[in-house]
């Protein structure tokens, strides 16, 4: 499993926790990778798509945390557009900037 896949998981799920937004319940019910034993996400394809969008943002072993955001970002953007997820707070919030690169970092130093 991706360590930046983990890290975006962690963030959207302390995300969900502070705002409401069932649309991210069901997304992140889609990502969790704790449902089965070899943690993969209970949909494989979110999976794939995070790799795919992340690959775009992220070079080599050791992305900055702005690398993370932007992915995230696109991920989000995806996932509202093509899915129909009401994506638009968290997407404003990650476009703010600091907060939650302050969040990136702190989730990252806790993994």
């Amino acid at each position: 499993m991706d360590k930046t896949y983990l890290l975006m998981f962690k963030f959207l799920e302390e995300y969900c926790t502070q705002k409401e937004n069932t649309s991210l319940v069901s997304l992140l019910s889609d990502l969790d990778p704790g449902i089965f034993q070899d943690g993969m996400p209970a949909d494989p394809a979110t999976y794939e798509d995070w790799r795919n969008i992340s690959s775009q943002y992220i070079r080599g072993d050791n992305p900055l945390p702005n690398e993370i955001i932007q992915a995230m970002i696109k991920f989000a953007e995806t996932y509202r557009d093509e899915y129909g997820y009401e994506l638009d707070g968290l997407i404003r919030y990650l476009n703010d900037g600091a907060e939650a690169l302050q969040k990136i970092e702190s989730i990252e130093k806790n993994m």
